[in-house]
């Protein structure tokens, strides 16, 4: 599935809030992206839960590649890249992130 340029803006000024971003070219840098929990898989036992925590960053707002230990600050605590994933159809990152310390 694709979207329309002007659909992906839509989403995106919805959706997206402020951050701190470190790495691929910036330097604590504030830009937008949209921050999402799930449900990470698989089940480890009764009172047990896993989250997964990603960020979509559009494309052209970072000037080069996200990489592996990039930092993101956000309202809901500091980050480090784990997984970047570059999305095609949609023009943006999404980069699967583990809490760090400050």
């Amino acid at each position: 599935m694709s979207f329309e340029p002007d659909e992906l803006d839509a989403i995106h000024a919805e959706f997206a809030e402020p951050i701190t971003y470190t790495g691929a070219g910036l330097t604590a840098e504030p830009i937008t992206a949209i921050p999402s929990e799930t449900d990470a898989g698989a089940f480890l036992g009764p009172g047990k839960t896993a989250k997964r925590m990603t960020f979509e960053i559009r494309i052209v707002d970072l000037p080069g590649r996200p990489r592996k230990g990039d930092r993101i600050v956000h309202e809901t605590g500091n980050w480090t890249v784990i997984e970047p994933d570059r999305h095609r159809s949609i023009d943006a990152w999404i980069l699967t992130v583990e809490e760090s310390a400050p």
